[in-house]
């Protein structure tokens, strides 16, 4: 079982706990208490091993942990979280973290990775950006409390300029 686990101090502002992954370092005794949210993906290296690439507050962006777990084992015990999709037999990607996808299938993620989408996933791979899209949108527009108003002339000017 992959050791996932709510802190209950970082409650977010949906009164949801964030979830977190402890993955071993090199050193037995300690390991790395990272959010589901700041992985970039995860990379297939070899049939029992991957590597986290992720953002982190303490290492900042362009962290990299190997693993000793194999992705479809990783896939099968993250299937509880939405952003996270496999899009190819060696990527794990975070939907939040897509800069752009194209008709080449292939993701720019925001760090600048290129990942591939493999033929047979890209059709669930448009579904799942959907539904994050639009959940995402929903939960913005809920937050929206002012009316749509028609733009003055002011403003019509300022966006010709």
């Amino acid at each position: 079982m992959l050791p996932l686990h709510s802190e209950p101090d970082d409650e977010d502002e949906s009164g949801n706990y964030p979830q977190y992954i402890l993955l071993p370092l090199k050193d037995p005794s300690r390991s790395l208490n990272l959010p589901l949210k700041n992985i970039i993906r995860v990379e297939s290296i070899t049939q029992h091993t991957c590597a986290f690439h992720f953002t982190h507050p303490k290492t900042g962006p362009g962290g990299e942990l190997p693993s000793s777990y194999s992705i479809g084992w990783l896939e099968e015990e993250l299937l509880g979280f939405p952003t996270l999709f496999r899009v190819h037999n060696q990527h794990i990607i975070n939907i939040s973290q897509i800069l752009y996808f194209d008709r080449k299938r292939e993701v720019e993620l925001l760090n600048g990775h290129i990942v591939p989408i493999s033929r047979d996933r890209y059709s669930a791979f448009k579904e799942c950006l959907g539904r994050f899209c639009i959940t995402r949108f929903t939960e913005k527009a809920e937050f929206t409390t002012q009316k749509a108003t028609k733009p003055t002339k002011n403003e019509i000017a300022l966006r010709r300029v």
